[in-house]
Formats: structure tokens, sequence, C-alpha cells
């Protein structure tokens, strides 16, 4: 179980980098195309990373554009959880959940993630 916990880490620090397929390079362009906009919307404690592994809104605050830049990751997030966890055999929701131990991890001061069903301030 432990090798496999490290392996899952690993292979969601690579995210849509792991995924053999045309829309392989799309999802890996939407993404880093989405970054500058994901960083100013948690910067601005719009959005946060949420215990499933997905963005979210923090207070529910929202605009249009927040709402689909929120909707496109996640999408595309949900497509790579499911390709490793079809991959290691697991559920996508254990994929989700460890990368959601990391995202916690690694995120900035400031930023909020959610604990325990509420929103902290790293």
């Amino acid at each position: 179980m432990k090798k496999m916990l490290v392996f899952l880490s690993a292979a969601l620090m690579a995210g849509a980098f792991l995924i053999p397929s045309a829309n392989a390079q799309d999802i890996r362009t939407r993404m880093k195309q989405r970054i500058p906009q994901i960083i100013e919307l948690k910067k601005a404690g719009v959005i946060g990373e949420d215990s499933k592994g997905y963005l979210a809104f923090v207070g529910g605050k929202s605009t249009p554009q927040a709402d689909a830049v929120v909707k496109a990751e996640n999408a595309d997030r949900k497509t790579v959880y499911a390709y490793i966890a079809k991959k290691e055999n697991v559920s996508v929701e254990v994929v989700a959940s460890q990368r959601a131990a990391r995202l916690a991890q690694i995120a900035r001061p400031g930023e909020y993630i959610q604990k325990d069903g509420k929103w902290v301030k790293k």
C-alpha cells in the first residue's frame, strides 16, 4: 500500500503529462494556460483547493470568468485522475484525495485549502 501511495504521489505530480492520447497535449496546454488565472484567483481569495482534489469557490464568491476557469480546470483534473485511477486500478476518489493532500502541502501562504470541511488560510 505504501508503495502504491508513493507511486500515486509521483504520478499526480506529473498530472496531465501522463495521459498518452491525442487529447494529452490539449489538456497539458489548457492546464498550463490557466495557471496564471488560477494563481490570481487564489491570491484574491476567490478560490481554493478543496479536500477532494478540485478547485472550489471560497465563501460562494464567483464571476462568470472565474466560474469558467474553475469548471474547465476541474474537468481536466477529473480526466487526469480517471486515467491514473484506471492505470493503477484504484478509484478516482483515491487519486483525487491523494492529489488534494499534495495540493494542500504545496499551497502558498495566504491561499485557501479545505480542511475538515472548512476553508482555512494556509
